[in-house]
């Protein structure tokens, strides 16, 4: 009896649940950024409607992370006390609700308040949804799942570039938001039918002896110990870095490539959405490669770190060479220089999850999400300033790109050089437990 007691109190890892989970998990994250890319990508019809300079675009572009950051550390914090299930659809509610004034005849003055509004509900999603996401998975299969999700991002803008290009085109900007809007309550209804809360909740001991000492979910770590730790910093600046170049490219590139490279409106969204398969692909790679290398034996410090950070070097360095070539060539470099290196955003929690109980994960996944997205913060706006003082605006442009490429090199290497989980846990004096699967039969 004590037996069965004993492996009844271990989790239970259900793979065809687990990825029911990830794939709504996936598709909620697709719709976050397709309400932050609708704005880039009516951008050239709404500046003209409404008047706007590049110093107020890049002022709208940035309200959406005015609260972001401080809403998402927040977020982050309550997921320790609060179902994952009810904070996700209230975030999703809010983000559909601030898409609608848009359809009518409001001016930059809403815009800007939409936009923060939707900030402050769309900062949590994340650290939230990863936080979530990590209970349906043991440490070891997390790679993949970690970045399935953050792969939402990218084919949010390969879905939602020519889509609401089209929408644009045919029926007017307004609509695109209203079409964002309407496809986040539908995702409600579904994930209020069938979300939930997974098994791992980090109450359970591990049974393995190479796993260390067990963590029990309300044992706690001074959150000091956990912001200073290598792994940590490391993940939250590598991901700043890249995040900067994120933000350029989801709420600049397209006006760049309208107006300075002379783009239609639907080609334009065309070729966001081919480069956001580059970032699709980056994601995906990470998690695979990651998985792989784990299960080689290779240390969590090069699978996870190594790769994320390696690929935000490899980033800079192909955004400075898309400066040095024009034509075709310009377009891909760019795409891979911009996108590459959020290969580090998907290999950041699952690092992180490394050395923290799971009663906390929740607030150290929120604070790197929020410090990370700050860079949406600085990234839209100082672009604007930058191309709205150069001597012209393609030169505006140059400037920008290689700024962005300068802070993700810097970042890259910071990345490589300080996430080493293993070390971190250890000195922490932790170790997250990662049970094994029970059979899928149950005894009598």
């Amino acid at each position: 009896m004590e037996g069965l007691a004993a492996e009844a109190s271990e989790p239970r890892y259900q793979p065809r649940r687990a990825w029911t989970i990830t794939a709504l998990l996936f598709v909620f994250f697709l719709i976050n950024w397709g309400d932050k890319a609708v704005l880039g990508l009516t951008a050239a019809p709404m500046m003209r409607e409404l008047d706007l300079s590049p110093a107020q675009y890049g002022l709208a572009a940035s309200a959406i992370y005015f609260l972001f950051s401080i809403s998402g550390a927040f977020g982050g914090f309550l997921a320790n006390r609060i179902k994952t299930k009810w904070l996700m659809a209230a975030m999703a509610v809010i983000w559909s609700l601030t898409q609608l004034p848009m359809l009518f005849s409001a001016g930059f003055a809403v815009l800007v308040a939409c936009r923060v509004v939707l900030g402050a509900a769309e900062g949590p999603a994340a650290p939230v949804a990863l936080h979530g996401l990590m209970k349906w998975f043991p440490d070891t299969k997390r790679n993949m799942p970690n970045s399935v999700f953050l792969v939402g991002a990218s084919i949010g803008v390969v879905v939602a570039a020519p889509g609401l290009a089209w929408v644009t085109a045919t029926f007017g900007w307004r609509w695109a938001f209203g079409a964002m809007g309407i496809v986040g309550l539908v995702w409600v209804v579904l994930w209020w039918i069938f979300g939930a809360e997974g098994p791992y909740t980090g109450t359970q001991p591990s049974r393995s002896p190479q796993e260390g000492k067990a963590v029990e979910g309300g044992t706690r770590v001074p959150y000091r110990r956990i912001f200073t730790s290598g792994t940590w910093l490391g993940a939250t600046i590598g991901a700043f870095a890249v995040y900067w170049g994120i933000a350029i490219a989801v709420t600049w590139l397209p006006v760049y490539l309208e107006a300075e490279l002379g783009y239609s409106t639907l080609a334009a969204g065309n070729a966001v959405a081919l480069t956001a398969l580059v970032g699709a692909g980056a994601l995906f790679g990470q998690g695979l490669l990651a998985q792989v290398l784990m299960a080689r034996g290779v240390s969590s410090r090069w699978a996870r770190g190594g790769v994320g950070g390696g690929a935000a070097i490899l980033a800079a360095l192909v955004l400075l060479a898309s400066l040095q070539v024009g034509g075709g060539w310009h377009l891909v470099l760019l795409a891979v220089g911009l996108q590459l290196g959020v290969a580090i955003t998907a290999a950041g929690p699952p690092s992180i999850g490394e050395i923290v109980p799971v009663a906390q994960r929740g607030g150290a996944l929120g604070m790197h999400m929020a410090l990370q997205t700050f860079a949406g913060i600085l990234a839209p706006y100082v672009t604007g300033r930058i191309v709205s003082a150069a001597a012209d605006p393609l030169t505006g442009f140059y400037t920008a790109f290689s700024v962005a490429a300068g802070i993700m090199l810097v970042g890259g290497a910071i990345a490589v050089l300080l996430m080493r989980p293993q070390r971190d846990a250890a000195r922490l004096g932790i170790r997250l437990p990662t049970p094994t699967a029970v059979p899928e039969q149950r005894h009598p």
